[in-house]
């Protein structure tokens, strides 16, 4: 009896197990014929391929335009223009936010504009500073805010040529930000300047206190050695000089002699003169030799203003290519003291 049941208690346990497996095969594949394709082939990725939505403009706009300098910049349709301090001025009445279109003819200071400076202009208005940004060779942003009973945000848009610089100044309450942030971007990426003496945007000026501006190379490191301004080039072991001498009547007085004396020392071997020549505005020299095992160049150039002479020298390797660099350095310098040295 107790051997019967035991078979049948067996019997019954073996008969339930194959029905469940039964029952999990056909539930398993009921639900992988409901599966999506992506998760079946688990060794394969597929791209699902999905059309964004057209982005929809920040606003309807009114172009702003200026004939010299000629520049544009797109300006809400629902914003006022008024005189404000002189300067053209879009206003929305119901935040008070604007902006100030300002046109000032060029200043050579520009140039020399950093964090700092921009940090104690804000600190003399009474303000707080929040940030600098150089956004090319011859633009940069300013942020800051006059926090009070209401906090007003400001940004400074600043872009310049050798002729003009152009100001966008705004300004918001900060309650509005989150509002009005999309509009201000899309004014400020919308401003458009098709300049006439533009700075190439592979180099910078500075400007000195002497009365004149340099061009440096953007990627080069600079830094002033004793009197004289030094740019360095890590990748390719090629740097220039600039340095300040007395006045002279004439350029083209000076001789190749003149340069080779000012060009070759002890330390060179094989020191050749490649090239000379002299005029009334410039005078250009570039001569070839060795220090040690290494072949180097040199091109040595010199302007003139009523009160100095100017020395540009470029120094580099044997194989490296300065390309157009000296022709455009050259090119960009720029002496206060009288009308440009040369062109």
């Amino acid at each position: 009896m107790n051997g019967f049941d035991n078979k049948s208690k067996l019997i019954f346990i073996i008969a339930g197990i194959a029905l469940l497996s039964l029952f999990f095969t056909i539930f398993s594949q009921k639900n992988k014929n409901e599966t999506h394709p992506v998760y079946t082939k688990p060794n394969k990725i597929e791209q699902v391929s999905v059309t964004p939505e057209p982005t929809k403009p920040a606003f309807e706009a009114q172009i702003y335009t200026y004939s010299d300098p000629d520049f544009s910049i797109n300006i809400p349709s629902d914003w006022d223009k008024v005189i404000k301090s002189g300067y053209d001025t879009y206003i929305h009445k119901a935040t008070g936010a604007s902006i100030q279109i300002k046109v000032h003819n060029y200043d050579p200071n520009v140039n020399n504009i950093t964090a700092e400076t921009e940090n104690n202009n804000v600190l003399e208005k009474g303000m707080t500073f929040l940030g600098f940004t150089k956004t090319s060779t011859s633009s940069y942003e300013v942020l800051y805010q006059d926090i009070g009973t209401t906090t007003f945000d400001y940004i400074d848009e600043i872009y310049w040529d050798r002729e003009y610089i152009v100001e966008l100044n705004c300004i918001f309450d900060d309650y509005y930000y989150k509002d009005l942030k999309d509009i201000y971007d899309t004014m400020i990426h919308s401003f458009v300047w098709n300049k006439s003496d533009p700075i190439p945007a592979d180099y910078y000026l500075t400007y000195f206190p002497d009365g004149f501006e340099a061009a440096l190379p953007d990627a080069w490191l600079s830094s002033m050695e004793g009197d004289s301004l030094y740019s360095y080039d890590e990748a390719t072991g090629a740097y220039l000089t600039y340095a300040v001498g007395g006045s002279i009547d004439s350029l083209s007085s000076i001789t190749a002699n003149d340069m080779i004396s000012q060009m070759q020392d002890m330390s060179m071997s094989g020191f050749f003169m490649d090239y000379f020549s002299a005029t009334d505005e410039l005078v250009k020299a570039q001569a070839s030799y060795y220090l040690g095992d290494v072949k180097w160049h040199e091109e040595y150039y010199i302007l003139k203003d009523i009160y100095s002479t100017y020395h540009i020298r470029f120094f580099y390797p044997d194989g490296v290519l300065l390309g157009d660099m000296p022709g455009d350095i050259v090119g960009l310098f720029r002496s206060f003291n009288v009308e440009d040295t040369i062109e």
